[in-house]
């Protein structure tokens, strides 16, 4: 409890530090006002890749160049380690996990890592501790924590298995089809996992009975594409990729609707989604910044860099977006460090000159201001 309440406290240092205690300026036109961390607060590489905050409350960056710990003030860096036990296996990170008993796993170049919260060691060879789960001894690719303690854990050979931590049991889940791998998995409402396939096919499958429902083939192409999967709050499922410019399709469960959204972005080219507490989805695009869709008004305000506002974005090229339990986002890019935003994090903003805006202040250098009877500041 005492090391939750340091941490606590020193997190709220942090934000009372980062967003009162330097000059920095806010823009007039971009009411999302970011702060950011770099290699220069100690960050491992600025090229961040993904995000996850743990239950123990800290934050996990991976990286290009490595895996970065965040306890509110300060990092914790890992590297690469010839140790074939310990350490990371490779350097460049592209996924994070939080899995069963609360360990950490970190999806690298070549395989998968774990990250012992009681030991506090990077594990290499995975056999021992899927041995002790009473899993298949076999390379897992990626995590979905479902409801309670139970895991979707997909296998590097595309193999799907539902994960009874508490009971230690495991049963596994059927391909819908057995021409084509899994590309993701997603848990949705209910008891309910969303899959897809490399060739575009989308089903869900109950988590009781295991049984499969095929929903829908995207009007893609014939190309085997890795996409990627979002639940949003209201049950509809997104799909996207980042190595195809196909922007996003999103399915709502309720009438099997399929809508689509493209020409509406500042680029095709999605590889990241989350959702804040107004319910705007955030799209992490490359080379065009943080597009956020209102699904009620179906408009689109981009976020992007400005090199007049140091609270903008620090790239365009947004290559991780992370919604921890507070609330903040977390979007990591592709040169410029993490980037984090949350509206009640910003108690002040600073009017200042901008150039090239008419409506900004002339000069920065001001010496008196008064209020007339209307309620203006002059």
């Amino acid at each position: 409890m005492q090391q939750l309440k340091s941490f606590l406290y020193a997190y709220l240092q942090l934000f009372l530090f980062l967003f009162l205690g330097q000059s920095s300026v806010w823009s007039q036109v971009n009411t999302y006002a970011f702060k950011t961390l770099t290699s220069d607060q100690g960050l491992v590489h600025n090229h961040v890749n993904c995000a996850l905050r743990d239950k123990y409350n800290y934050l996990w960056f991976g990286t290009e160049s490595g895996l970065s710990r965040f306890d509110g003030t300060q990092f914790t860096n890992f590297r690469y380690s010839a140790n074939k036990r310990t350490g990371l296996s490779g350097n460049s990170i592209s996924a994070i996990f939080e899995g069963p008993e609360g360990n950490v796993w970190i999806r690298t170049s070549n395989r998968m890592n774990v990250y012992d919260q009681h030991s506090g060691i990077i594990v290499q060879q995975l056999d021992s501790i899927l041995t002790r789960l009473k899993l298949p001894v076999k390379d897992v690719h990626t995590i979905r924590q479902l409801e309670g303690q139970t895991f979707a854990l997909l296998y590097s050979d595309r193999s799907l298995i539902l994960y009874d931590s508490l009971k230690k049991t495991y049963r596994t889940v059927p391909q819908l089809t057995k021409n084509n791998r899994i590309a993701d998995v997603i848990a949705g409402q209910g008891q309910t996992i969303w899959v897809i396939y490399e060739n575009g096919l989308l089903g869900h499958i109950d988590t009781k009975s295991l049984r499969s429902t095929k929903t829908s083939l995207l009007p893609i192409s014939n190309k085997l594409v890795n996409y990627n999967l979002f639940a949003d709050q209201d049950g509809a499922i997104w799909i996207f990729s980042k190595d195809i410019p196909i922007g996003v399709y999103w399915l709502d469960p309720k009438d099997g609707s399929i809508q689509h959204l493209q020409k509406e972005l500042s680029n095709p080219f999605v590889g990241n989604i989350v959702q804040d507490d107004q319910g705007h989805l955030w799209l992490g695009t490359d080379h065009g910044g943080i597009n956020v869709y209102d699904k009620k008004t179906k408009s689109v305000q981009i976020l992007a860099n400005d090199k007049y506002d140091l609270r903008s974005l620090p790239y365009n090229s947004i290559t991780a977006l992370y919604r921890d339990k507070s609330g903040i986002i977390w979007a990591g890019t592709y040169k410029g460090g993490i980037s984090y935003y949350h509206p009640k994090l910003l108690l002040f903003s600073l009017i200042r000159n901008y150039p090239g805006l008419p409506k900004s202040l002339p000069f920065d250098d001001l010496n008196k201001f008064v209020k007339d009877r209307k309620g203006n500041l002059w």
